[in-house]
């Protein structure tokens, strides 16, 4: 048994049935089946072709004898010419670094990235939210960021693919100051193909240390040990503010 095999069979006969009928109902429903199989019959492989269902598409939409071919057409024309980016990179930075990070994208050129500066209570509030407690994330971030300027922002121009499909590149990350930050990618084109697709976004949480703090459990109390990050040796006289008080540290 042949998928591939299988599945172009299938698109052949479809094209000759369509050829041969003259119902215009039923012709409208097969180029809406064309273009879903040209999107996603061999999806995972480089021979898919998007742009091919996306001219099926746009014959579907020069008649209005199928409202149900007019609706799946526009559906499948938004999922592919959607914007997506997502973002993979350390949480713990070295502060004053260049750090790099792995984005996924697709139907985007190029990304702006800002930084937000935040305190570490709403970074205990984002990680809430962020586990499925309470609060609707997205919606935390978006007001946060209308509320806030970003400390720096920039842009990265990414590998151009005019295909309709994912792709991943990796890209060099400015380096900041020690501290919190809200980390917001966004999509920064704007071509006429996709002109209605809203921009794409993702964001992360990251910190910014030389510091690493690890707890240790014992009978009577909890004990942190503080180290630098690349050295490895205990930080003196740093002060630890926890939930039961400011603690310093000493040598050990």
């Amino acid at each position: 048994y042949n998928k591939f095999y299988d599945n172009v069979t299938h698109g052949k006969k479809l094209h000759e049935l369509e050829k041969s009928t003259q119902n215009q109902f039923l012709k409208q429903d097969l180029k809406v089946e064309r273009a879903r199989k040209y999107t996603y019959y061999n999806a995972h492989t480089e021979n898919n072709d998007k742009q091919k269902a996306l001219n099926l598409i746009d014959s579907v939409f020069t008649s209005k004898v199928n409202a149900n071919a007019l609706a799946q057409a526009e559906i499948l024309r938004n999922e592919i010419i959607k914007k997506s980016i997502t973002v993979k990179f350390n949480k713990t930075i070295y502060p004053n670094e260049n750090t790099r990070a792995l984005i996924n994208y697709k139907n985007v050129d190029s990304i702006k990235i800002s930084y937000y500066k935040f305190s570490i209570a709403l970074n205990e509030y984002l990680y809430k939210n962020r586990n499925g407690k309470y609060y609707d994330s997205d919606s935390l971030v978006n007001d946060f960021i209308k509320k806030n300027k970003a400390y720096k922002s920039y842009y990265r121009i990414l590998p151009k693919r005019l295909d309709f499909n994912n792709h991943s590149t990796e890209i060099l990350l400015e380096s900041v100051e020690e501290g919190n930050y809200l980390v917001f990618l966004e999509s920064n084109n704007y071509s006429q193909l996709n002109a209605l697709s809203k921009n794409a976004s993702c964001y992360e949480i990251v910190k910014a240390t030389q510091f690493i703090v690890i707890e240790d459990e014992e009978e009577t109390n909890d004990v942190l040990y503080l180290y630098d990050r690349k050295t490895g040796k205990p930080i003196e006289n740093a002060s630890i503010i926890g939930e039961l008080g400011k603690y310093k540290s000493d040598k050990n």
